[in-house]
């Protein structure tokens, strides 16, 4: 795997799971357009690392073979972020 597609791959598990865009944007460095990009320079950084723990279990459960249960449990933690 490259490390674009490491991105893509991040990216869409964290969006496919309803995690904050802007905290996903954050995590992979993306640019804020417009105006946003010049006012907002908040890092979410507690909210991101919450992300990042939970992003880095649920690779280390798919290295294991993940259960229907385990991905059940995964989404709970983010809809009870």
């Amino acid at each position: 795997m490259t490390d674009r597609g490491s991105r893509h791959t991040c990216e869409t598990l964290l969006s496919e799971f309803g995690w904050n865009e802007d905290w996903r944007d954050m995590h992979l460095a993306h640019k804020k357009p417009g105006l946003k990009g010049v006012y907002d320079k908040a890092t979410y950084l507690p909210q991101r690392q919450k992300m990042v723990q939970w992003y880095a279990d649920y690779l280390s459960a798919l290295r294991e073979g993940m259960t229907t249960q385990q991905r059940t449990n995964f989404a709970a933690k983010v809809s009870g972020k």
